[in-house]
């Protein structure tokens, strides 16, 4: 549903910009389609997109600019002490700019005209009063298109537009009036419910055995007191894990709780068998072979 929905998402934003696509065109002072009167000159500058601009400081020098889109802006330079210079578009004062300003800024960007009907257009731009210290400088100017693409290519996106709407439309309805359906699980798939452990058979502690785990430290004690949850004997490794151990610290205390006749090992595999003796368990002497 998610993915849906984004899908229908991008193909309306993909119509909409399909509809009407947007062409900038940056056109430098050095392009033939400028007509520049005598008074115009070319300078190099850093502060210039294209290294170069043009400048004039005398009432009259005029530029006319054919061009054809549906809006247009003027990059210049302004600086202390400029003059002031008047755009017409088609033969109509569409405003005027003062260049002056307190620093020198380059590539200044003036929005001159815009949402101009589709089509060519006339710009006309002339110097109305001149500056004490720096001429107009002209840059580039920057034209924009709106492209209408073919009314029969916008119908199609716009088709697949609302086939995609309407498939979401139904999957939500269908989603927020039928609900989730349920999904039956097999019973053999089920989750087992938690098993319960088999109770451990433990030794009996008599008073005389809990005397002698009254003498025992902590860790001896831990070692006796695990072999008594576990039937009276385990592995010695099985011992280690469980108790957290260290091998080394391991055997030295159960070779301890042998020599006091608490335990007794048998070497089974690569592991030691640790039993209680059954002098500890039950006050029995220990065989002797």
């Amino acid at each position: 549903m998610q993915k849906l929905a984004i899908f229908t998402i991008v193909i309306l934003l993909f119509t909409i910009s399909s509809a009407n696509a947007q062409l900038t065109t940056t056109i430098e002072e050095s392009d033939q389609s400028i007509v520049w009167s005598a008074e115009w000159k070319t300078e190099n500058s850093a502060l210039a997109s294209g290294g170069t601009w043009k400048t004039a400081n005398k009432i009259g020098a005029e530029l006319i600019f054919n061009f054809e889109g549906n809006a247009i802006s003027l990059i210049y330079a302004k600086g202390p002490q400029s003059p002031t210079a008047e755009i017409e578009i088609d033969g109509i004062k569409a405003l005027e700019i003062n260049a002056s300003s307190d620093t020198y800024i380059g590539r200044v960007r003036y929005i001159i005209a815009q949402n101009l009907e589709t089509g060519k257009h006339v710009l006309k731009l002339k110097i109305i009063s001149t500056g004490a210290k720096n001429g107009f400088a002209v840059d580039a100017f920057e034209v924009q298109s709106f492209e209408q693409k073919e009314q029969g290519q916008f119908n199609l996106f716009l088709l697949v537009a609302v086939i995609a709407l309407a498939i979401v439309g139904v999957g939500f309805y269908k989603f927020y009036t039928l609900g989730t359906p349920k999904i039956e699980i097999p019973k053999a798939m089920e989750k087992p419910s938690v098993l319960k452990k088999a109770p451990k058979t433990e030794v009996e502690q008599g008073a005389r055995m809990k005397d002698i785990m009254r003498a025992l430290d902590e860790k001896d004690k831990s070692i006796v007191n695990y072999l008594l949850e576990n039937k009276g004997k385990a592995k010695q490794s099985q011992i280690r894990h469980s108790l957290g151990m260290p091998r080394s610290t391991l055997s030295k205390r159960i070779a301890i709780l042998e020599q006091r006749n608490i335990v007794e090992t048998k070497e089974v595999g690569k592991t030691n068998l640790v039993k209680l003796t059954p002098w500890f368990v039950s006050g029995k002497e220990k065989e002797r072979s």
